[in-house]
């Protein structure tokens, strides 16, 4: 029938302008957030470098003979010292 033909037609052509104004609207949304974070991770990228992490300051812990110790690091990390170290 070709009255059925041409409202597919028309189905089909609706659907793609419903589909690409999506898709464009998708990218607007996209390239705007985008555009609102790019500025975010440049500042905390330049106070990052400038500002570096806080090293810890030289630490020195000694075991007598027969002794032993646990010593916790700043970064979490934990060492077993035997006697005389």
């Amino acid at each position: 029938d070709p009255h059925k033909e041409k409202t597919l037609c028309d189905i089909h052509h609706l659907l793609k302008i419903e589909r690409k104004g999506f898709s464009n609207s998708f990218r607007n949304i996209s390239r705007n957030v985008a555009a609102m974070l790019l500025p975010v991770f440049m500042i905390a990228t330049i106070y990052y470098y400038t500002h570096p992490a806080a090293n810890p300051s030289f630490m020195a812990v000694t075991t007598e003979k027969g002794e032993r110790a646990s010593v916790f690091l700043p970064d979490g990390s934990r060492v077993m010292l035997n006697g005389s170290s």
